[in-house]
């Protein structure tokens, strides 16, 4: 029985542009909340989100509640205590499934193939900012499943949109005067997904029978962030030399100026894990 009666946690963010009218058209009943004063205008409220039992303008009569919400200001235990509220949410509440919208960055920095199968990072402090809160709130979530509640995981690629100006946050690094640095060399990869793509395909979990508690959704398997840099823009931009940039690492960690967690970052930045999304493709019959 398809989920019809949505809750969209975080419905501002760029990921989620769009989802609320895309369902709406599609005959979902879909309510938004968004971080902000206890306010509700139609279908949108905003509201604490370390309390959502308490909001009055929440409805308790939901099929699915789908999490689009960072914290990215605050703290991995903050982004912790977060979802933790939203489980005890969707537990009051009785809604038995929750559509956690993750990443592909929670996977190990080194792996070389990764797939719906594949196991997520352990160990956060390999990460940066946003990846180690994202795989520790999929931790938390799978070390701590409640029979009563379904969790799954959408795990997108670097999300674009052809209306949107296009956002090289963690591509690409520019410096004065002019000078452009590309955050890897040629080989870097960099999984994508239009936002569409990505909305068609929650479209598709909310109406299949079936439950997959990992969804991997990207269009561009073997993609690089130098093509897409190059596809995207005119500039002239610079690549990092990776065998001088991991020796240079290796010696600051030794020397005590950067610590592990930091080397580790910087080996993330020349990963060229392969990303296989043909068993999310043929359970919601889609091509991305």
């Amino acid at each position: 029985m398809s989920l019809k009666k949505i809750l969209i946690l975080g419905s501002k963010s760029f990921a989620s542009t769009g989802l609320y009218n895309r369902l709406n058209a599609k005959g979902f009943l879909v309510k938004c909340f968004n971080r902000g004063n206890v306010t509700q205008a139609g279908d949108f409220v905003s509201g604490n989100v370390m309390d959502l039992n308490n909001n009055k303008h929440l409805s308790a009569n939901f099929d699915a509640v789908i999490n689009f919400i960072v914290l990215k200001d605050q703290d991995v235990q903050a982004n912790i205590n977060y979802i933790k509220a939203v489980v005890e949410f969707c537990k009051q509440n009785r809604i038995k499934r929750l559509i956690q919208i993750s990443s592909l960055s929670v996977y190990p920095n080194d792996a070389k193939f990764i797939n719906e199968m594949s196991e997520i990072e352990n160990d956060i402090q390999l990460k940066g900012p946003y990846a180690s809160i994202k795989a520790a709130v999929d931790k938390y979530l799978i070390e701590h499943q409640d029979p009563e509640l379904s969790v799954s995981f959408i795990r997108p690629g670097f999300i674009t949109n052809v209306e949107t100006n296009v956002n090289f946050a963690g591509i690409l690094k520019r410096f004065p005067p002019g000078i452009n640095l590309l955050m890897g060399d040629r080989n870097t990869i960099l999984p994508l997904i239009d936002r569409d793509n990505f909305h068609n395909a929650i479209e598709r979990i909310l109406q299949s029978e079936r439950i997959e508690p990992v969804y991997v959704i990207l269009s561009n398997p073997g993609g690089t962030k130098h093509n897409f840099v190059k596809h995207n823009t005119e500039i002239t931009f610079f690549t990092l030399p990776k065998n001088i940039t991991l020796i240079i690492g290796k010696i600051l960690t030794v020397l005590k100026i950067l610590s592990k967690t930091q080397y580790w970052q910087i080996k993330g930045l020349f990963k060229t894990t392969f990303f296989d999304c043909s068993r999310t493709e043929e359970i919601l019959k889609i091509k991305f």
